[in-house]
């Protein structure tokens, strides 16, 4: 069974070919849309604002996510494991 907030909406695929006018209206109130097909949900339709939102957020998610992993491969790295930047300018400078 599937569960979905008061607010959301379903939507047969073929209504939604009848309804589009309205629904973006009803996308500018920020109610997502769920689209059906056959009684089984297929997509999500959402308003720019909110699509953007959650983006922002999962790219904002992917940073700490990444911080966290740099900071720890770094936390067990030993001086050894770096290269110094001397070594690699001057490998550059005679190619």
């Amino acid at each position: 069974m599937l569960y979905f907030n008061e607010d959301t909406k379903l939507i047969g695929a073929t209504e939604l070919r009848a309804v589009v006018p309205k629904l973006i209206k009803e996308l500018s109130n920020n109610i997502p849309i769920i689209v059906t097909k056959r009684g089984k949900p297929v997509a999500v339709l959402q308003s720019y604002e909110e699509y953007i939102k959650r983006q922002e957020l999962i790219d904002k998610c992917e940073d700490m996510v990444l911080g966290y992993e740099a900071k720890g491969r770094d936390n067990a790295s030993k001086k050894s494991d770096f290269v110094d930047e001397g070594v690699v300018f001057d490998q550059f400078k005679t190619q």
